[in-house]
């Protein structure tokens, strides 16, 4: 008698096919991972590209728009429902009901099924796909994918990975409430890190932030306001003498706004008000240097003219430096001095707008003339404002635009010390910085393309003094015999000048005055130029200059009511 060896039954292929029609019909009958993972990702497609601010690019979003950000994102949504919410699911309910262990006992292996889930899965995910890119596409405008090799690899690895986690899942759960249970867990944290809730081109760069170690998460502690930490450094910084070690931005000076760090300068078009000297000569130079084009302008033509042969001389080739003469007290010039650029420039944009100009004077609200007060607050306030209306739909227009105003340490403290009133200076130095702070949010919410930034310097060594004297059609060599007089016996009453001095003696000392204010600063305009550059670069909003500026701004936060109440203002302060 021979003994035959029976080989088990084998399932036909076709088998297999039926079990996959066969779990397509069960997916039909239980919608709700259909509607879920494909409907409700078109529906969120179709509404955040019906909103037109999410059409807008910025840069931190990598110069793509959030409507272009979020299509991978709601790809990686009907992804995860699929695989996280709705594979497991099927899978466990079969082993609590016995349906796999019945079939090890028939011809069709047992994981035909776990095959056949994965086919209906992939297809539907593949259907998710293919109508979100061609609604992004066709319906709004969004770039074709330009590489098909690394998208359909992206999708093998990322189905790959959330079928593994689903299967994990399932594996893991007994029942359907524990498998629901683990895939909330599992769900949710995964779609915040996708960027689902707060769309960024750089997830990781999200993750790292929120880890204690991280540099951005170090010395936070504290009033907000006061906390603070450099500037950090950029090129420009070399040869500082180490002044940005000095200069510090306060801890929340770091904003969401639509747009925040810009890498470098190099093809930008930058605007510069008050270009004919000091910080805003500075300026032009260093932005030049750093392959950035520029439109400077000053109401001194010839020195803004000498600014911009300075700038040359330090660029390289596709750089264009430009001179123009504007009063920006004057909205019409203002308006001239734009179209005058951007026809030499031939853009159709401006990337930064330096709001530099500036001159003092108008020092008395009781005895200066109302001529002197006006003159000063038009340049010092009307100035930004005018520029802001001027150029800020170029800059909505650049995508990635930055307005920079320059207020002053006279924006935070009114006055210039016992006995020196700054009323016209130092309102309209409070206006411009309450006007930047005002513009935080408008911006944010209503043009995102822009940021904008309040530069708040110290005492910086500019001419400002000769250009505030020559504003006003005086200073010491155009004084008369009696106004030189009345300003010898001032100094002699306030013991700067000996008894007996001459009125030429008055005259020698105010040019010297002049000379040391610049000579004698403790921040030069190169440096205040740099600082200013790698607070733009790093996308602070409140950009303080000098340990003047730093500690007045400390004092005054600490002890508001005694602002104007000197000696108990500065008790603290140690002696220089």
């Amino acid at each position: 008698m021979s003994l035959h060896t029976l080989a088990a039954p084998r399932a036909p292929r076709a088998a297999f096919g039926k079990i996959v029609l066969n779990e397509a019909r069960l997916a039909w009958r239980q919608p709700a991972g259909i509607v879920v993972s494909i409907g409700l990702s078109l529906l969120l497609l179709v509404i955040f590209g019906s909103i037109p601010v999410f059409q807008q690019t910025s840069s931190r979003l990598g110069g793509l728009s959030a409507f272009e950000v979020y299509i991978p994102i709601l790809i990686s949504f009907s992804i995860g429902v699929l695989a996280l919410a709705y594979l497991p699911g099927p899978l466990v309910s079969y082993r609590e009901q016995g349906i796999l262990r019945r079939l090890s006992t028939t011809p069709v292996p047992a994981f035909w099924v776990l095959a056949a889930q994965f086919v209906v899965q992939a297809c539907l995910m593949l259907i998710a796909v293919f109508l979100l890119i061609g609604v992004s596409v066709a319906g709004y405008g969004a770039i074709a994918p330009r590489n098909p090799g690394g998208l359909v690899l992206a999708l093998v690895l990322s189905i790959a990975a959330l079928f593994a986690i689903g299967l994990s899942i399932a594996a893991a759960a007994r029942t359907s409430g524990a498998a629901r249970a683990i895939m909330a867990l599992a769900f949710y944290p995964l779609m915040f890190f996708s960027g689902l809730y707060v769309p960024d081109a750089d997830p990781a760069a999200r993750v790292r932030e929120h880890q204690p170690l991280h540099p951005a998460r170090r010395d936070r502690a504290g009033d907000p306001g006061l906390d603070a930490r450099p500037v950090p450094p950029g090129a420009a910084a070399a040869g500082d003498g180490g002044v940005r070690d000095r200069v510090r931005v306060p801890g929340q000076a770091f904003l969401p706004m639509g747009v925040t760090q810009m890498d470098s300068f190099t093809g930008k078009l930058a605007v510069v008000t008050g270009g004919g000297s000091g910080m805003g000569r500075e300026l032009v130079r260093q932005l030049a240097a750093q392959g950035c084009s520029v439109a400077a302008c000053d109401w001194h033509p010839d020195a803004v003219a000498e600014t911009a042969a300075l700038a040359r001389a330090d660029t390289g080739s596709g750089v264009l430096v430009t001179s123009h003469a504007c009063d920006v007290s004057d909205e019409a010039q203002v308006l001239r001095f734009r179209d005058e650029l951007l026809g030499q420039h031939a853009r159709d944009h401006v990337d930064l707008v330096f709001a530099n100009a500036g001159i003092g004077g108008g020092n008395s609200f009781v005895n200066d003339t109302r001529e002197e007060w006006e003159r000063t607050f038009a340049v010092d306030f009307y100035g930004v404002y005018y520029c802001a209306r001027a150029f800020l739909p170029l800059l909505i227009a650049s995508g990635d635009g930055v307005l920079v105003n320059t207020s002053s340490v006279n924006g935070l403290w009114a006055a210039l010390g016992p006995g020196i009133p700054a009323t016209a200076y130092g309102a309209a130095k409070f206006a411009v910085k309450g006007f930047t702070e005002a513009l935080i949010e408008d911006l944010r919410s209503n043009a995102p393309q822009v940021r904008v930034a309040v530069v708040i310097p110290g005492h910086v060594g500019t001419d400002i003094i000769p250009n505030t004297l020559r504003a006003h059609g005086t200073g010491p060599e155009r004084m008369s015999e009696a106004e030189l007089e009345g300003t010898r016996d001032a100094l002699v009453g306030a013991g700067v000048l000996a008894e007996g001095a001459s009125a030429e003696d008055a005259r020698r000392l105010l040019l010297q005055g002049i000379k040391d204010f610049k000579d004698k600063a403790p921040v030069s305009a190169a440096q205040a130029a740099t600082i200013i550059l790698d607070g733009v670069r790093s996308g602070a909003w409140r950009i303080l200059i000098g340990d003047d500026a730093r500690m007045i701004d400390a004092a005054v936060r600490a002890k508001p009511e005694a602002s104007y109440d000197y000696t108990e203002l500065f008790s603290e302060v140690p002696a220089p």
